[in-house]
Parts: structure tokens; C-alpha cells; sequence
């Protein structure tokens, strides 16, 4: 008697564990025993490097295999470059995909099996990507500053190959570019800031910037005007505070200037200011075209007379329309100082009230801010004024006491030892000092703070130097020969180009000027403004980044006196783009390649359904054929094969 052939079975049995398992469910298979070791083979990714294009997603297949049937799967995929866990204890189901990550990755597949045994495996693998070009995110095309006032713009950097960018702007200053680092929880960006010192007279007007980042390799450029809006400042008007004077004897007369100057209007010189006084009591004198004042007291006068002093500027000729951003009018400003004048015959000190610190002497830390307060009254009734000195340098004036005085000293960094501050109040003839003694620990520059960001003087005040483009490669020799470098400087160039071997035709320097963007005042020389070049006749094809006369490159061999800077912002298909600005070391994705990765997926997508469909029918005919394997041991042979219409032979 012949059977059917079992052989187109067997390999099904073997390749497909699914079907045993469902079998095993339905109790066909019981005979079979799980061991209860667990096997994991992953069969994809494998430990090889993937190669992904610019701007893709970095998918790949996820395929795992046992020789024992397994509950259930899941993995967990580390980030190796950036020590992070990307996914965590992820369920699914063998024949799917995930997305890696760029360079190293490390994959752990864990399962499960009926016991509630766990087992898992790991394979490491590497995801390449070409290097791209950083891109400017966003600088708009034009900005206002206001003068009289610091400039600040922030924006941010595509620099997906995660590269130490250097950023610069040109013409540097007034405006300079500090590099801030990744904004947090995006190690793809790179943040960098606008700024500039507070802004004079001298910079109003439109300043067309361009904006520099590069990698090294790749560069990309933005071109921003930013307007500085003139204001009106206020006009200057210096008063002359407390004054005391005698009927009789010494000290009868009063002779002195009202110093009025402003920055649009000059001085009264020049007839735009006016100057206008009013007195609390009798008028006590005139003042002069030039703001001249004579007066003797007499007994006529005797009491306190309360002065108040106001001058007015003109208007802008020309007001920008958006000055109001800056908080200005532009239309004439008026300023106003008030000052008393006291006629007696027996004079007395003004007095304090009350001191802040009251302790007099004290120790603090450097890198602080130190807070002082007097209030007081002079018992003539003569509205005293206030000086604060620093160790003896006068630093603030205030022309009256009024509800009390205040002074403010930040402790630079590194500075230390015995200071002192001095409170003095006086009426003009007679004063009284309260003065605060205090002994400063040294803390050092290096401690604490970073780089960057929105310093302020004293306590958070980070020395931010703000420096010009280095100028153009000069010959040392010439250059001393020509009174362009001292002696100092001269020795210190020559001393270099000998560790670097330069001969003399090839010895040269560079210069430049800097300053300290947020006026810290540190008391070290930060500024490095000559350095060691390497002389030679500058040109486009020299792979130096250098100036050819006052035009200097935005990158090596390209930009200023050179061709443009191949970005991905130039609209131009340059630098093994695929298309314009998009594809090749650009992060954009081309339309062309969206369109291409759009069918790709459509194509897999097909494919792992028509997988699927096949692997159920698989499944169908194998449980069929074990239900047609157990009929026939439970109805008999001979029974079996008449059921299925066979005649035995």
C-alpha cells in the first residue's frame, strides 16, 4: 500500500515555527516537548556598516529566528556615540522594520517562551551618512538696533554631522558673533548670537552683514541689514550740588559754568539749547550766554534757596518711522538738576542717619556685588549731595540726598586685598564721611560661568572679547621698517617665526583690533591682536583663508576678492548637490528623491503583504494536514482513506 509523499511537508515544518506552535495550541502536537533553553537569532540588522544618504531615514529591517517556538519579542536599540537609550523594551512582531540611529548602534532583542523564560541576544552595527554642509536655519533679512543701547539676534544652525562650527560676520564691528552651543535637547542644532556693545551716534545707519558658519569642510553664508534707529539722547547737564556761603568773610561768593552738552545739539555755544532757572525764593542771580553765574550773598539772603535748572535740546531733523521699538520720540527733551544754595552766618556739618552695611568693616568674596546706603540731613536745612569714592577715586555724584544714596561696586575677578569705600555728605563748604573697610578674598576668572549668553557687569559679567578680522599677511621686516608694529610686538613675531621656521621673506604678522563686548573690565589682557603668518602673495587658489588688500575670504578661496561660497542657500546646483540646494551634502531632500523613497516604500510595503498572505495560507495548510494526520490515527487506516475517497489497494 502507498501513502501520500510527506516531503513538501517536511521543509515547512522546519522553516515555519509559527505553524508548530499553533499546532502544539490545539493539542496536535502534544507528543513534542519545548526545551526550555532559549535561542535568539538575529537575522537583520547584522554587525556590518549601512550606507544612508543626507536627510533619509535610517530604516532598516528587523528579522529574528529561533528553533524553538517564543512567546513573545522585544528589543531595546543605544545610541553608543551619545551614550542614550533610544527605544526601551519594545514589543514586536519578527519581519518589521525600526529606525537606527547615526554611527554606532547597539541592538538588544529579548523573548520570551511559554515557562515565562527570558532570553536575548545583541548585535552591534554602524549607520554612515556622507558629511553635509551646516545650514542657517533662520536670519531674517532685516533688523533694527536702536542707539544708546546693546544689539542681540540668536539663531540657529542645521549641523546634523554634529561638527565645532566657526561662525563669523562681516564687516566685523560693531557687530560680532558669539558661538552659544547646542540649544538644549537638540544635538542636531548649534546656536549662535548677534551682538554688539551699546551703540554710538557714530553707528547709525544700515549695516548689510553677512553672516559666516563652516564646518571645515562645507560652508554656508546669510546676509542681514541691520538699521541702527537714531534717538534724541538727553542733553548732559552737570549741577553743582550743595553750596553754602557766609554773609561776611571768606566764602561770599558763588562763580562758576552750567556745563550743558548734547550729543545731536552741542553746547550752549551754539544757540540750540536753551537753559531756563527757577528759584524758591528771591531770583539770586542771572545766568550768562555760556551758562555764567555770579553771586554774592548778604544778610538780604540769609536762608536756604532751592534751585532747579532745566535745559531743552531740539528734535531729530530726520525721525525714523520704527523709533518707536527703541522707546523714543525723537521730538526735544528736556533735562532738569536741582541744587540748593544756603546763605548763613554760622554754618554746621551735615549729619547721617543710617549707613548700609552697618558694619564698617567686613570680609567678602571677590567676583560679588557690594551694596551700600546712607540716608541724611544737613541741621542748617541745606539739601546736602553725595560722593562715593573707591579706594579715593570719586565714581558716583549725586547732586541731592534726597530719600537716600545708593552705591553699587562689582568685585572684578582676581582681585583681592585691603579697599575701601567712602560715603560723603557735604553742603558745599562742610562735609562728613562714613567710609566702610573690607577685605577682599580672591576668587579667580576661571571660576564659574561659561561662554557666551547675556553677561552683565559684576557678579555674572563674563569676559566676551569682540575682535575684527585679522588683517591682511604683512612682511615683519617692511612692516617695522614703516612704524606698523612697535618693537615689543616686533620681537615677540620674530621670536615665533623662528620656532616655526619661517626665513625672513616668509616671516609675517597680522593684526587686529578688539574690545570687551560687555565692558567687564577684567584687569587681565585677554586680547590677542598680533599673530604669526606665514607671508606669501595672496590669492584665490592658495587654500589659505586670507585678504587681498581690505577684502578679505568668507571662507577658504571663496567669497570677498574669490567666487562665492558654494552653500546650500545659493540657489545654484553646486558641490555634488542632486538638485538645486538639496541632495549631496545638503540636508534637504530633493522632491525627485522623496518621490523615489515614496515608491521604495510603496514597493516593500506591497512586498510584506503578499509576505504575510502567504505565510497564513502556510500556516492553513499545515494545520489541515496535522488535523488530516490525526483523523487517520483516530478512525483507522482503512476508515482515513475511504473519508478521503481513496480505494485501499
Amino acid at each position: 500500500m502507498k501513502y501520500p509523499s510527506l516531503r513538501f511537508v517536511l521543509p515547512l515544518l522546519v522553516l515555519i515555527a509559527l505553524g508548530v506552535v499553533i499546532a502544539s495550541e490545539n493539542g496536535l502536537l502534544g507528543i513534542f516537548i519545548v526545551p526550555s533553553q532559549i535561542i535568539i537569532n538575529i537575522d537583520s540588522p547584522l554587525n556590518v556598516t549601512y550606507n544612508f544618504n543626507v536627510g533619509s531615514n535610517y530604516t532598516l529591517q528587523l528579522n529574528v529566528s529561533s528553533p524553538l517556538p517564543l512567546d513573545a519579542f522585544w528589543y531595546t536599540l543605544e545610541d553608543l556615540r551619545h551614550d542614550e537609550i533610544v527605544y526601551q523594551n519594545i514589543l514586536f512582531t519578527p519581519n518589521t522594520t525600526f529606525n537606527a540611529v547615526r554611527w554606532e548602534n547597539k541592538l538588544t532583542v529579548y523573548a520570551n517562551n511559554s515557562l515565562g523564560e527570558i532570553g536575548s541576544t545583541s548585535v552591534y552595527f554602524y549607520v554612515n551618512v556622507p558629511d553635509s554642509a551646516p545650514v542657517i536655519d533662520f536670519i531674517p533679512d532685516n533688523a533694527f538696533a536702536c542707539e544708546a543701547y546693546p544689539f542681540s539676534l540668536a539663531f540657529n544652525v542645521t549641523n546634523l554631522d554634529e561638527d565645532v562650527l566657526d561662525y563669523d560676520i562681516f564687516p566685523r564691528n560693531p557687530f560680532f558673533i558669539l558661538n552659544v552651543g547646542p540649544p538644549t535637547g537638540n544635538i542636531f542644532k548649534s546656536s549662535a548670537t548677534i551682538v554688539s556693545q551699546e551703540l554710538s551716534k557714530d553707528n547709525v545707519g544700515d549695516h548689510i552683514e553677512t553672516v559666516v558658519v563652516d564646518d571645515g569642510t562645507f560652508v554656508d553664508t546669510d546676509v542681514i541689514n541691520i538699521t541702527v534707529i537714531e534717538i534724541n539722547e538727553d542733553p548732559d547737564l552737570d549741577t553743582f550740588g550743595a553750596i553754602t556761603l557766609y554773609t561776611i568773610g571768606e566764602n561770599t561768593e558763588f562763580h562758576d559754568v552750567f556745563d550743558v552738552f548734547d550729543v545731536e545739539d552741542g553746547n550752549l555755544s551754539s544757540g540750540n539749547l536753551s537753559l531756563n532757572v527757577t528759584f524758591s525764593g528771591p531770583i539770586l542771580f542771572n545766568i550768562g550766554p555760556n551758562g555764567e553765574i555770579d553771586f554774592t550773598a548778604s544778610s538780604t539772603y540769609i536762608g536756604v534757596h532751592d534751585i532747579q535748572v532745566c535745559t531743552t535740546d531740539h528734535a531729530l531733523s530726520v525721525i525714523h518711522p520704527n523709533i518707536s521699538i527703541c522707546g523714543e520720540t525723537g521730538l526735544a527733551n528736556t533735562v532738569c538738576q536741582s541744587f540748593s544754595i544756603t546763605v548763613t552766618g554760622n554754618n554746621r556739618p551735615p549729619v547721617f542717619t543710617s549707613n548700609y552695611p552697618e558694619g564698617l568693616t567686613f570680609v567678602t568674596p571677590g567676583k560679588t556685588d557690594i551694596y551700600f546706603n546712607v540716608t541724611g540731613y544737613d541741621p542748617d536745612g541745606t539739601i546736602p549731595s553725595v560722593r562715593w569714592f573707591y579706594d579715593g577715586v570719586e565714581k558716583q555724584f549725586n547732586s541731592s540726598i534726597g530719600n537716600g544714596s545708593s552705591y553699587t561696586y562689582s568685585i572684578q575677578c582676581d582681585e583681592e586685598g585691603q579697599h575701601n569705600v567712602t560715603s560723603r555728605l557735604s553742603d558745599g563748604f562742610l562735609h562728613n564721611d562714613t567710609i566702610w573697610r573690607f577685605n577682599i578674598t580672591k576668587v579667580s576668572c576661571d571660576d564659574g560661568g561659561g561662554g557666551g549668553g547675556d553677561a552683565e557687569v559684576g557678579l555674572s559679567c563674563i569676559f566676551t572679547p569682540g575682535c575684527e578680522a585679522w588683517s591682511n599677511c604683512q612682511n615683519l621686516e617692511t612692516a617695522f621698517g614703516f612704524d606698523e608694529i612697535n618693537r615689543n610686538d616686533y620681537l615677540v613675531v620674530k621670536k615665533n617665526c623662528t620656532l616655526l621656521n619661517l626665513d625672513e621673506e616668509e616671516c609675517g604678522f597680522q593684526k587686529r583690533g578688539c574690545i570687551d563686548i560687555y565692558s567687564c573690565n577684567q584687569k587681565r589682557d585677554f586680547f590677542r591682536q598680533n599673530t604669526v603668518c606665514q607671508y606669501q602673495n595672496p590669492t584665490c587658489f592658495d587654500g589659505v583663508k586670507n585678504c587681498q588688500g581690505d577684502n578679505c575670504e568668507l571662507f577658504i578661496d571663496c567669497g570677498g576678492p574669490c567666487d562665492l561660497c558654494k552653500t546650500c542657500s545659493d540657489g545654484i546646483q553646486n558641490q555634488g548637490e542632486r538638485g538645486i540646494d538639496c541632495g549631496g551634502p545638503c540636508p534637504r531632500t530633493c522632491e525627485e528623491e522623496k518621490a523615489l523613497l515614496e515608491k521604495e516604500e510603496l514597493k516593500y510595503t506591497i512586498f510584506i503583504i503578499l509576505s504575510i498572505l502567504l505565510l497564513i495560507l502556510i500556516i492553513l495548510l499545515i494545520i489541515n494536514y496535522l488535523r488530516i494526520l490525526k483523523i487517520k490515527n483516530e478512525v483507522g487506516e482503512l476508515k482515513w482513506y475511504q473519508l478521503m475517497g481513496i480505494k485501499a489497494k
